[in-house]
């Protein structure tokens, strides 16, 4: 039986022959990165541990995050990092050359059938290249960092094939958002996808990173793309080598694979608060918006400066609107500089930023306000996310036009005169402190009950992320003491939690929590407030790894119907055998344990 490409890769990287889904294995990385908030948690749990670097050549900081250093405790992180960097001889990407994700490419450290590990929850965007590329907590980079390797759970794979034509105008990122319409934000939980197709296999390398940037708003795994002639030439000249793609075989087999049509395809948005809530872009047009932003490692490359260039040339960003632009990186950067973008930008009354993340971290160019509506080709929009205010994703055509416009349009309908405001006919768009160590929450070796019993709060909602976990306005806390007044600071109706959350308590959720960011803090707030557990349906990649390896009990459950569990029951969890009971009504129900290494890890007290 062939393999995936994601299982030919890991299997290639492993000592391993042949691999297949649900099996764990220990993972050679080629490249191992640390971006500028996470580099010093990165920093801090290999000194703590003793430990230090396997291989300096593979090993990585990238500052994109917050490139300006515009807070104090991001400064602060990026001198720790900066000195760690010169005391072991790690290379660093600073604030002149932008997101890491993308350097890793034009680097040439990641290429097809490479693998990769950063703090960067979309380094799955290295699918785009043929590459496994996994965003990860700070002990996993630090373990990767120690260890050259890290465990991982081979994922199912799925195929989807997309038949037809493309539609003439049809973008990179509208692509994104219909399947993102199409599979939400858990259908394809977990899995590794591959994509093809006559259209796919015309798409350029940038047109593939914003595609492969959505699959983390998807919950994949890694969304891989198998190269063509261009990407693969343009590996081998970055890499300085020939680069030999790699496939998976002809006899591969998929769990799922999906046919769609993509002649059936339409321009589309993400309506504020969740990228899978979409709508086209008719059904919104004449939105009013107040600020536009071009740029994130979803949209930041050249060929989408060229089009809003194309859209700005001899236009003007509409009265009471503000548009920022900042390219992915620099080199792409200095393209838009020798092509004359710059100048259009400028002309058309854009504030274009030093290469970075920008718009996702609201740190390097500002945040929008309560009320404000923005509109944006980031690939976020979770409340807080960008700010207060609400944000729609789109295309970098429909936000340069929406910008010269003052509300969302296509590039083809945008007015000679632009909209006034206010103007009626255009619709308006939409503590206690924590005190508590991990010891003192019974997280330390020797002291690990399997079983435990506490009071449920039950929070009957999907796709919790990481920033309505522990939002990012708080990432440059190292001190899990710190940490737990700040849990569900961001979740609507949940704000209070914090103050009224008690030492063994358990945290009930339904599908998809955690997804989002790998930020370590949206596991460590609950050990900070003594938590015993958090049970879900299903959880972010990323935010299963970081419970399991922080020694946090998570446990995934199919339904609790039948135990009619309310907010404020008592219940007991049995770790090791995944028995449920209710202490109310004595029903029970059989979830999933924690497998072996969960088991393990959590009697250890920790990966370290």
């Amino acid at each position: 039986m062939g393999l995936t490409l994601i299982e030919r890769i890991l299997a290639n990287h492993s000592k391993h022959s042949t691999v297949k889904p649900g099996q764990i294995i220990d993972v050679a990385m080629d490249v191992r990165a640390a971006r500028d908030f996470g580099g010093a948690n990165v920093v801090k749990n290999l000194k703590d541990n003793g430990l230090s670097i396997a291989d300096s050549t593979k090993t990585f900081f990238t500052f994109d995050c917050n490139p300006t250093g515009s807070d104090q405790k991001y400064a602060v992180n990026q001198h720790i990092c900066r000195q760690y960097a010169r005391d072991n001889g790690i290379k660093v990407y600073d604030i002149d050359k932008g997101i890491g994700t993308h350097i890793l490419m034009h680097e040439g450290l990641a290429f097809s059938g490479s693998t990769a590990v950063t703090t960067d929850s979309h380094a799955n965007i290295l699918g785009a290249v043929g590459a496994f590329g996994q965003g990860m907590g700070d002990q996993d980079i630090a373990a990767a960092w120690a260890y050259g390797k890290l465990w991982f759970k081979v994922p199912a794979s799925v195929k989807i094939v997309l038949k037809g034509k493309r539609p003439e105008g049809l973008s990179a990122k509208d692509i994104a958002i219909n399947l993102l319409e199409r599979f939400g934000a858990n259908d394809l939980l977990g899995y590794s996808v591959e994509i093809y197709g006559d259209s796919v296999d015309d798409l350029t390398l940038d047109e593939r990173i914003t595609i492969a940037s959505m699959g983390t708003e998807m919950g994949v795994i890694t969304l891989l793309f198998p190269p063509n002639q261009q990407v693969t030439y343009y590996c081998s000249e970055k890499a300085g080598k020939p680069i030999i793609p790699v496939f998976a075989d002809a006899d591969a087999q998929y769990e799922k694979t999906f046919e769609l049509t993509i002649s059936e395809f339409v321009k589309r948005v993400s309506l504020p608060g969740a990228p899978h809530h979409t709508a086209t872009v008719s059904s919104v047009e004449n939105t009013r918006i107040d600020s536009a932003f071009i740029g994130s490692c979803t949209n930041g490359r050249y060929e989408d400066m060229a089009v809003v260039a194309n859209i700005l040339k001899n236009r003007k960003v509409a009265p009471g609107v503000v548009l920022k632009i900042v390219p992915a990186t620099d080199e792409i950067w200095q393209r838009c500089l020798n092509q004359g973008f710059m100048e259009i930008f400028k002309n058309a009354g854009a504030m274009v930023s030093n290469a970075g993340c920008a718009g996702c971290a609201a740190g390097q160019v500002g945040q929008n306000g309560a009320g404000e509506v923005t509109i944006s080709t980031g690939n976020r929009n979770f409340p807080g996310k960008q700010g207060k205010g609400d944000v729609y994703l789109a295309s970098p055509a429909v936000v340069a036009a929406s910008a010269v416009a003052g509300y969302i349009t296509n590039p083809e309908n945008i007015p000679d005169v632009p909209v006034a405001y206010p103007s009626p006919s255009v619709k308006t768009g939409a503590s206690k402190p924590a005190s508590v160590s991990s010891a003192e929450a019974g997280q330390h070796p020797g002291e690990k009950p399997v079983e435990v019993e506490g009071r449920v709060w039950y929070i009957r909602q999907d796709n919790i992320d990481t920033d309505m976990i522990f939002h990012n306005r708080y990432l440059a806390i190292t001190d899990i003491k710190e940490m737990g007044q700040y849990t569900f600071d961001n979740l609507s109706g949940y704000q209070d939690f914090a103050k009224k959350a008690e030492k063994g308590d358990i945290v009930i959720v339904q599908k998809n929590f955690g997804s989002g960011s790998s930020r370590q803090q949206a596991v460590d707030c609950f050990i900070s407030l003594g938590i015993h557990c958090v049970l879900a349906e299903s959880f972010g990649a990323i935010y299963e790894r970081n419970a399991i390896n922080a020694a946090f009990p998570i446990i995934t459950y199919e339904s609790l119907e039948e135990l009619e569990i309310k907010e404020g029951d008592k219940i007991r969890v049995n770790y090791e055998t995944g028995m449920i009971t209710s202490l109310n009504n004595g029903k029970t129900l059989q979830a999933d344990p924690f497998s072996e290494v969960q088991l393990e890890i959590f009697k250890r007290g920790g990966l370290f």
